[in-house]
């Protein structure tokens, strides 16, 4: 696993903003974009919960981010367990 430098960021940032092309990769590379994203909300609630942390509130989260300030509080809360894979017995 590359580290978390500088150009992982701006790769993934740049990939985010849709700045590289989706269409027309190999299905393998699409499959491990898949999981990867998968567990976006994850790192996202991390990364929210973290600039919190650091003593930014909510309010400049939001602002900085183009979104309410509730919505950066909400989203900083780690996602709820899916209770529909739960029943249907798949996962945690």
């Amino acid at each position: 696993m590359a580290d978390l430098t500088a150009e992982v960021i701006d790769a993934l940032v740049r990939l985010m903003n849709g700045q590289y092309e989706i269409k027309g990769r190999p299905k393998d590379e699409l499959y491990d974009l898949a999981g990867a994203l998968i567990n976006a909300r994850q790192t996202l609630a991390r990364t929210l919960a973290e600039l919190n942390e650091q003593g930014e509130t909510f309010a400049q989260i939001g602002e900085r981010l183009g979104i309410h300030e509730a919505t950066a509080s909400r989203w900083a809360k780690p996602p709820n367990e899916d209770l529909r894979r739960r029943r249907r017995g798949i996962g945690g």
